[in-house]
């Protein structure tokens, strides 16, 4: 479904250059979960914003299939790590999970209402709690609004960078069971960024172990658990 080959990125320094990404290539196949595991600083949210478009590469190709279609763009969600950054703090939550559909489809968020009620009860927000301003929330709760709103359009991709570091460990349990519920009924397909190799067991298909800007080692999940190759993947799994 999305290929991603060679992919390059280069930051420059009064003083020197940063190779941040050295030739990563991967392949997300569809309804599938691929996680991107690695230390702070190796370069998976720099990659993660070349996929989604934020940022350019400096070399390497991604690109899309579907159907046969190699020329289409993808229909993208996104989650991101800090959850009060996702939100517009003077807009009701409600509005805010029903802004994907208002912009694709150009219409007022009122003609979207018995959707995004549905949607919230997917991610377990009651009727009252998106009435509500985000400041009014927890952290887990306008995580779970954040989700939402990230999938109320069927998102052909959904990226998820650290979706849970922010959160304490409790409430990071009932997110990535969420999450773990949401990709099985929904059949997302999905990439899963982390620095915690632990959360990969339970949401993940397929793993690529970053360090320093290059992809070390990739593969089936219970593969690489079992029987990693790369001395950096030992040490991530014996960390846990």
């Amino acid at each position: 479904m999305l290929k991603v080959e060679n992919i390059r990125k280069v930051f420059w320094t009064k003083s020197k250059k940063i190779n941040v990404l050295e030739g990563i290539s991967f392949n997300i196949r569809k309804g599938e979960c691929t996680a991107l595991i690695g230390e702070s600083g190796c370069g998976k949210t720099t990659l993660a914003r070349i996929i989604l478009g934020l940022i350019t590469s400096d070399g390497g190709t991604i690109s899309v299939s579907k159907g046969g279609d190699n020329k289409s763009k993808l229909r993208l969600g996104v989650v991101f790590q800090n959850p009060w950054e996702g939100m517009n703090p003077r807009t009701r939550i409600w509005k805010s999970i029903a802004e994907p559909l208002t912009i694709r489809r150009k219409r007022s968020e009122d003609k979207f209402k018995t959707k995004v009620f549905e949607i919230a009860r997917e991610v377990g927000l009651s009727h009252d709690l998106i009435q509500r301003f985000p400041y009014e929330l927890s952290g887990g709760q306008v995580q779970r609004a954040v989700i939402a709103r990230a999938i109320i359009d069927k998102p052909e991709l959904l990226i998820m960078d650290e979706p849970t570091s922010a959160l304490d460990i409790s409430t990071q349990s009932q997110i990535i069971n969420l999450l773990v519920n949401l990709q099985t009924t929904m059949s997302l397909t999905c990439l899963f960024i982390s620095h915690d190799i632990s959360l990969v067991r339970y949401i993940a298909h397929n793993v690529v172990i970053m360090k320093d800007g290059k992809c070390i080692e990739k593969g089936d999940v219970a593969d690489l658990f079992l029987s990693p190759k790369h001395d950096y993947t030992r040490e991530l799994l014996n960390a846990t």
